[in-house]
């Protein structure tokens, strides 16, 4: 007669999923396979077989993931093989989900003016941000800062005297998520005009009643003429 074993090992258990935010948070394969066993969840946890000794099942594993750095469920499959070469399957889901904005610290000082035209422009790039802003801090959990984006919005002006813009300085890394932070551009105008020379003085004469012949009031562009 012929004897052959054509049976798999038979898994008792499921592999519990891992959820990561980054791919360099993905679990390093499980090599030992009392550590697999051990991992299990379920009524009952075991992997046996009808013939191989559990200290002589190998234990291979494989990786699919795809390029997506942001989004997507990997599947990590382990394979236990008996020494016949049946094997016996059971797979590991590990979601990768990136949805952690940055995070910023510290702040920007106060921008104080006298006037619009005196507002210091904004900073366009995030490394300019980086070298010109040292009161504050960016990082991100994933994405290194000279992948990160920076955008800029200034409130516009509507008044000339006193009031207080804000421009709004929005971090993003490279999966879209975003953080901002605010500046305060405080527009105070207490500085009064000057005026630089002198006014000829006017001689007027009485008139035959007593009364004066005042001048007209000039306009500024006579002042200044």
């Amino acid at each position: 007669f012929v004897v052959g074993d054509i049976h798999a090992p038979v898994i008792e258990g499921t592999l519990p999923d891992v959820t990561i935010t980054c791919m360099d948070q993905v679990p390093g394969e499980i090599a030992d396979l009392n550590d697999l066993v051990n991992m299990l969840e379920g009524r009952t946890t075991s992997i046996t077989d009808n013939c191989t000794n559990f200290s002589e099942l190998q234990l291979e594993s494989e990786l699919n993931s795809s390029d997506d750095l942001c989004s997507q469920t990997m599947q990590r499959i382990y394979s236990i093989i008996d020494a016949c070469g049946n094997v016996a399957q059971i797979s590991q889901n590990i979601i990768l989900n990136d949805n952690v904005p940055p995070v910023v610290t510290g702040s920007i000082p106060d921008m104080t003016v006298t006037c619009a035209a005196d507002t210091t422009p904004a900073i366009l790039s995030f490394m300019d941000f980086v070298i010109n802003m040292p009161e504050v801090n960016v990082t991100d959990n994933c994405t290194p800062q000279d992948q990160m984006t920076l955008s800029v919005v200034t409130e516009p002006f509507t008044a000339l005297c006193n009031h207080t813009y804000h421009r709004t300085y929005t971090f993003t890394d490279a999966c879209g998520n975003s953080a901002d932070i605010i500046q305060n551009i405080i527009l105070n105008d207490e500085t009064p005009p000057t005026v630089t020379g002198t006014l000829d003085d006017v001689i007027i004469s009485a008139n035959a009643d007593c009364s004066y012949d005042l001048p007209a009031n000039m306009t500024l562009a006579e002042l200044e003429a």
